[in-house]
């Protein structure tokens, strides 16, 4: 059986950020717990560099 990769911070929050979403999208009402606040998770869970998107963040409006 061979090794499994280990996921990298950024895969881990993302995929975590994605899981959290989904279950609010099932269970609506149900709060759900993000691994970080604000917007700028979702953006970067949802979101790749060939999208426009808006965000009150000021840095990510940089990037």
């Amino acid at each position: 059986m061979g090794a499994r990769p280990t996921p990298s911070d950024f895969e881990a929050r993302t995929n975590a950020t994605y899981e959290a979403l989904m279950w609010a999208l099932s269970r609506p009402g149900l709060p759900p717990d993000l691994p970080a606040a604000g917007q700028a998770g979702i953006i970067e869970t949802l979101i790749d560099r060939e999208c426009a998107v808006y965000c009150e963040d000021a840095a990510l409006q940089r990037a």
